[in-house]
């Protein structure tokens, strides 16, 4: 079972054919399952402007604020955020999503976007830029817990001293997969239809088959703060995205 290792210096996935299988072993891992451009639809585009909504009230953005976004997807948060910050960093180990964000955000001149792929690329990036935010949304899950220390660790290259990390949407023991789908009913009711949800729950079980070969890291609050102790402060705060049962933390260095 794979999960996406961030710091791999080669990143050309080998070939499938209609089975999503090579030389008779599975080689999918969450970059190729989350490049499928499908999964980026109205609903989710929603999903992150509500997010956006909530950090706006956590943290003062403003024209001399610079923000990192962390495993930014398609770069929607740029939507968003752009406007509110001096410039916004979007960093995302799939090449297929950052030239889709790239083609998406080409008109925002203060949207820089890097191809994640190399460790020592990355220290470079931060050292040269410095971050008042660093946000990490939904994405802590999909990191190896041997690779989390060490990812915090970079990232403090590129945090000023009075910057701060929020880490949110983080799966624990008590985040099941009914918890997500009632909390998504419930926001698509709200924003959309019932007819739209059921489009979303077939699409969803049709992708059952494809995550059960996949794994993501389930993180307990004491999981993260034996992981992050002596390198930052930790404030647990209510999940501010459209599943509220999941955890969220703000870093701050010590």
């Amino acid at each position: 079972r794979k999960r996406i290792q961030y710091f791999e210096t080669n990143r050309t996935l080998p070939k499938k054919n209609g089975n999503n299988r090579s030389h008779g072993q599975n080689t999918m891992n969450w970059i190729d399952y989350w490049s499928d451009p499908k999964f980026f639809d109205a609903f989710y585009r929603k999903s992150i402007e509500y997010y956006c909504e909530h950090l706006k009230k956590l943290f003062p953005f403003n024209r001399d604020c610079d923000v990192l976004d962390f495993g930014s997807g398609p770069g929607l948060t740029a939507e968003f955020l752009s406007d509110k910050v001096n410039r916004l960093h979007l960093v995302e180990p799939s090449k297929i999503l950052l030239e889709q964000s790239q083609a998406i955000n080409k008109d925002r001149k203060n949207v820089f976007h890097f191809l994640l792929q190399d460790k020592k690329k990355f220290e470079d990036y931060l050292s040269k830029n410095k971050f008042n935010l660093i946000i990490m949304n939904s994405v802590l899950q999909y990191i190896p817990e041997s690779e989390i220390s060490q990812l915090f660790k970079i990232f403090k290259i590129g945090l000023k001293d009075t910057g701060q990390i929020i880490v949110s949407d983080i799966i624990s023991s008590n985040s099941g997969l009914k918890k997500d789908l009632l909390s998504i009913m419930n926001f698509y009711l709200k924003w959309s239809n019932a007819l739209a949800f059921s489009q979303y729950f077939i699409s969803e079980l049709w992708k059952t088959r494809l995550r059960a070969k996949l794994k993501r890291g389930v993180y307990t609050r004491n999981d993260i703060e034996k992981i992050l102790k002596g390198h930052y402060c930790l404030q647990w705060i209510p999940n501010p995205t459209i599943c509220p049962h999941r955890h969220c933390v703000i870093l701050a260095k010590i």
